[in-house]
């Protein structure tokens, strides 16, 4: 009887220990490294909780590294060794610095499968990993100049009316970075013969504003703005605000808004027309951009006017897909792919104003 009592005991010890296994490996298994160039951009926070919720489905952990919008590169550096030494099977990575690809050599090398996501490193700096998962930014971007000339001249851009201009300040975080140049060209380069920027103009993607120290954050783009606000390159000289990212879309607005002299720039005209200024573009579709969006109105026009919405869950689930799938794998991953998969963004608009014909 005590040998039959043991015997279940320890089946039932067996049993318990499994299921703990289990649980365990539910939520707390494997792990995939992911690396954000800066921590301080509400879509990429939102982007990390989406990750972290969709890998834990998956019976993964998602480990995050912030490489704090320092875009020599040096933090993806040791966040890459960071995300190996922690045993990461997979490096999802949204590189601070697109120019090289240093940062992702070891793990390459250690046949880490390395995935891109939201910006993805140049083609010319050879290996980039597996593969990439970004927005579709470049036309989204063209749509969003398209809806803001409707607004400003009533009418489409066209072969006939190149001659009505709109007058675009441009402000950066970073020059180089992949995402913010595509958003440039959809906005600026493609529509070159309907624009006139006000600001630094020349030719290719160093043109206009950077915000102070390359940082991803409001405060910087607003600093900048308010410096050249009296100067040669003045966004008061602008119909439009075009910002590469949310975070500097709102440090602008904010940036205005609590100056008196500057705040009139919200409804003031084009001098000797009936063309209005004030309008504020971003991209990202943050939350916080989303409801200061909302508050636009005609009568209060101190809000940004226009953003584009990029889908952050879809993003970085499809991107985790991608990590398990190589993780599984009995092959070793690529080390370079040739196109990024881009998924869809959407504009978002002030209120009722997308509907207007």
């Amino acid at each position: 009887m005590k040998k039959i009592l043991s015997l279940l005991a320890s089946a039932s010890l067996i049993a318990t220990s499994a299921s703990a296994v289990v649980a365990c490996n539910k939520g707390g298994g494997d792990s995939i490294g992911l690396l954000i160039s800066n921590y301080n951009n509400a879509y990429f926070q939102n982007m990390m909780k989406a990750g972290k919720e969709y890998a834990k489905e998956k019976g993964y952990t998602l480990n995050t590294y912030d490489s704090k919008g320092t875009v020599d590169g040096s933090l993806d550096v040791e966040n890459v060794q960071a995300s190996m030494t922690k045993g990461d099977k997979a490096i999802i990575i949204n590189p601070a610095n697109v120019k090289q690809n240093k940062a992702i050599t070891p793990a390459l090398k250690a046949n880490i499968p390395v995935i891109n996501i939201d910006t993805e490193y140049d083609s010319a700096v050879g290996e980039r990993g597996a593969a990439a998962f970004v927005s579709e930014q470049t036309e989204a971007s063209n749509q969003m100049f398209d809806a803001i000339y409707k607004k400003i001249y009533g009418e489409a851009p066209s072969e006939t009316n190149k001659s009505k201009k709109v007058k675009v300040y441009a402000m950066w975080s970073n020059q180089d970075n992949d995402a913010e140049q595509k958003r440039f060209k959809g906005f600026v380069l493609d529509n070159a013969d309907w624009i006139q920027l006000v600001n630094r103009p020349g030719t290719g993607y160093h043109q206009g504003s950077v915000a102070k120290e390359n940082q991803n954050t409001g405060d910087g783009a607003g600093d900048t703005l308010t410096n050249e606000w009296n100067g040669d390159n003045s966004a008061k000289n602008a119909h439009v605000i075009w910002a590469g990212n949310d975070p500097m879309a709102l440090g602008m607005k904010k940036a205005i808004d609590l100056s008196p002299s500057m705040k009139t720039w919200f409804s003031a005209q084009e001098d000797g027309t009936n063309l209005r200024k004030g309008f504020i573009s971003g991209f990202d579709g943050s939350e916080d951009v989303a409801s200061d969006l909302g508050k636009w109105k005609e009568t209060e026009r101190n809000h940004i006017y226009i953003t584009v919405k990029q889908e952050y869950k879809n993003i970085v689930a499809a991107a985790i897909d991608k990590a398990i799938e190589l993780i599984k794998s009995k092959d070793p991953a690529p080390k370079n792919f040739t196109e990024s998969t881009k998924v869809p963004a959407s504009l978002m608009f002030a209120p009722g104003e997308g509907t207007k014909k």
